[in-house]
């Protein structure tokens, strides 16, 4: 009871200063131009480029995945986080507590998973050009593995999540436990692409090194 009694006091003394009129506006005003920019601007990129078959490219249906995976998190996410930072609370029930993070995790790796993807896809063509190019239907066919994968891969932390007593009346999220989400965060997000990168970098310079077949052209003077 004192520690509760303590903590009231300092809280009394010592307001959180998020919670104040001259926060919470530019607050909410930044994520509505964020709502609104994201959902309008994405949509319109997804109508455009399924109307027009000149836009459909390999590289335009990875950029798809970026756009599909930004307006699930406008939809889904962004509106809840500014009602739980304004008024310190979770309203949203226990299936949410489990379904937000997952959409966030499912977004980070979709956005992380479909530039590499588009890297890649540039790095063939530059490094192979006579390789014969990913196709529309093989683009395809790497989406849906990254939204399955990327599925796969969050739903762990999804199932990591609770709903706590915050006070009385008040609850939060929180990770069961904050080894897995360090895991999430910079394992497999971070060092995944970490890996795919360099492994294209030593592939890209051991390209450009010169063989003894090209010394031995530059010497006769043919290449």
């Amino acid at each position: 009871m004192n520690t509760e009694k303590n903590c009231r006091v300092y809280y009394v003394v010592f307001p959180d200063p998020s919670s104040s009129f001259y926060a919470i506006i530019p607050f909410f005003l930044i994520y509505l131009v964020l709502f609104i920019l994201g959902l309008t601007g994405n949509i319109l990129l997804i109508f455009v480029t399924i109307k027009n078959k000149v836009l459909q490219s390999v590289q335009n249906m990875f950029i798809l995945n970026l756009a599909a995976s930004d307006v699930m998190m406008c939809l889904l996410s962004l509106p809840i986080t500014p009602v739980t930072n304004i008024f310190k609370n979770w309203f949203f029930g226990n299936v949410l507590c489990h379904l937000i993070p997952c959409i966030q995790g499912v977004s980070i790796f979709i956005c992380t998973f479909s530039l590499a993807a588009i890297a890649v896809d540039r790095y063939i063509l530059v490094i192979r050009p006579h390789t014969k190019s990913l196709s529309r239907k093989g683009a395809l066919i790497v989406t849906i593995i990254l939204w399955t994968l990327s599925f796969i891969v969050t739903l762990p932390y999804a199932f990591n999540m609770e709903i706590v007593d915050f006070s009385s009346d008040r609850y939060r999220v929180r990770s069961k436990n904050e080894e897995i989400k360090a895991v999430f965060q910079e394992e497999l997000a971070v060092d995944s692409l970490d890996a795919l990168l360099q492994s294209c970098l030593i592939q890209l310079l051991s390209d450009s090194l010169p063989t003894k077949r090209h010394v031995m052209f530059r010497k006769a003077g043919l290449f």
